[in-house]
């Protein structure tokens, strides 16, 4: 039998990154998305539809985590693609929503050629991967691979004091733990390159081999007020002084 060779529509996914981009556009064509609010419920709600005019299941997990799953042949772990719907400050509109939409034109392409999959087909929005409401950053991830523990999590608030929590079910995703994945036959994530690489090498795609650890510290230098015209140097004790020296 001869195999078929699919293509996606660029276009319409083009369209649907645009229309993403509405919930939250701002100035320049940037998007600000933060997790857990009114533009995020509004943005969920648009993929839930979406995901469910083509037949997809849905499930949402404790951590608010959507699941879409189109089935397939066979009762194996899903092909699992996706990403984060939320977004920065004033954020870059293909960052993160690349990897949902892609996986959105993925199924189309699919339920359009009346094509069932082997393997079920799951698009996942991970809640609060940016973690520019809500620190840490990759929080519901993390909590699903075991790095955080979700009743910490639960109680981490934003700078005008709500808690993950509060503003979870404020926007009607809260779901239960039954429905977090738990395993996965592969794991896809398109992304766009947030660095030069690709374009120094004029190329047009890459493979992830290693992802940059990145650590955070906080850390409080104290000194003593001195007259700073009148006291040297040597005998005070100045906290930024300090600090450049670290630095």
């Amino acid at each position: 039998m001869k195999k078929q060779k699919l293509l996606i529509n660029g276009k319409r996914l083009s369209r649907t990154l645009e229309k993403f981009a509405d919930f939250g556009r701002t100035e320049n064509n940037g998007v600000t998305r933060l997790s857990l609010s009114d533009e995020d419920r509004l943005v969920r709600d648009y993929f839930c539809a979406c995901c469910k005019e083509l037949g997809m299941t849905i499930k949402i997990d404790d951590m608010g985590n959507i699941y879409a799953t189109l089935a397939g042949l066979e009762n194996k772990p899903p092909i699992v693609m996706g990403s984060h719907m939320d977004t920065v400050k004033k954020g870059g509109r293909f960052d993160g929503i690349l990897g949902v939409a892609a996986g959105l034109e993925v199924v189309r392409t699919l339920v359009e050629n009346n094509i069932q999959p082997k393997i079920p087909v799951m698009i996942v929005n991970f809640t609060n991967e940016e973690g520019a409401r809500f620190e840490p950053s990759m929080m519901s991830s993390g909590v699903l691979s075991g790095k955080f523990e979700k009743s910490v999590m639960l109680q981490k608030t934003d700078s005008e004091g709500t808690t993950f929590e509060s503003a979870l079910s404020a926007i009607g995703y809260a779901g239960d733990q039954e429905s977090r994945l738990k395993e996965a036959t592969a794991f896809l994530e398109l992304h766009i390159e947030q660095g030069p690489i690709l374009e120094r090498e004029s190329l047009t795609i890459g493979v992830v081999e290693c992802v940059l650890g990145m650590v955070c510290y906080e850390i409080e230098i104290t000194g003593e007020s001195d007259h700073a015209g009148t006291t040297p140097m040597n005998m005070r004790k100045d906290a930024f002084f300090t600090a450049n020296s670290l630095i």
